[in-house]
C-alpha cells in the first residue's frame, strides 16, 4: 500500500514500506550521494504516515522560505522528525542503518511514477497489504519523551506530532 498526501499544489508525499530489504547498504549509499531522491526511515520510530506528512510539509514549507537546517528536502524531513537540533544526531536516529531490514521509503514529486523509480533499486518483498509501518512503541516514547501520564490524555500519535510541530520553538 501506498500512502499520499499533497503537501502544495506541485508536491506529493509518497510513502511506502518495504519488508526484508537485501541490498539497504548499496540503495543506502545511492541516497547519500545523490543517486537517488528519497527519505529511507527506521520504521520502528513511525506511528502513522501523518508523523511524516507533518515532517515532509514543514522540509517544504523551509525549502520555500530559504530556512533549511539541512542541505536537501530528504534530510530536512530527517530533522524534522527528530527532537534533536543536531543533525548528524536526528539522521543517525531515523535514517536506516546498513543492518536494518524493513524500510520506510518516502518520496516527493509530482506523481507515483518518480516513486516506482525509486523503488526499482531496491530488492525486497512485494508490498503488500494495508500495513504502512512496524513501530515499536516504547521506542518511540523514548525517543519523544513521552511519559505515561501524557499517554492517559493524548494519543501516541497527537504526543509525537505535536513535538515534531513545536520543535522550533520549545526545547524537550
Amino acid at each position: 500500500m501506498v500512502y499520499s498526501v499533497a503537501l502544495d499544489s506541485e508536491k506529493e508525499l509518497f510513502v511506502v514500506l518495504l519488508k526484508n530489504v537485501k541490498n539497504i547498504p548499496e540503495v543506502r549509499k545511492m541516497v547519500i550521494g545523490g543517486s537517488i531522491q528519497c527519505c529511507i526511515l527506521k520504521p520502528s520510530l513511525i506511528v502513522d504516515p501523518l508523523q511524516i506528512a507533518v515532517a515532509a510539509k514543514k522540509a517544504v514549507l523551509n525549502e520555500q522560505q530559504n530556512k533549511m537546517a539541512t542541505k536537501s528536502l530528504y534530510t530536512e524531513i530527517l530533522f524534522n522528525l527528530s527532537l534533536s537540533k543536531n543533525i548528524t544526531q536526528s539522521l543517525i536516529k531515523f535514517g536506516i542503518s546498513d543492518t536494518d531490514k524493513n524500510a520506510v521509503v518516502c518520496v516527493i514529486g509530482k506523481n507515483e511514477e518518480e516513486l516506482e523509480k525509486v523503488l526499482s533499486h531496491f530488492q525486497c518483498d512485494k508490498p503488500s497489504g494495508d500495513q504502512l509501518f512496524l513501530p515499536d512503541n516504547s521506542l518511540i516514547k523514548k525517543e519523544y519523551k513521552i511519559t505515561g501520564v501524557e499517554t492517559e490524555v493524548s494519543s501516541l500519535l497527537g504526543s509525537v506530532v505535536s513535538r515534531i510541530a513545536a520543535k522550533d520553538f520549545v526545547s524537550l
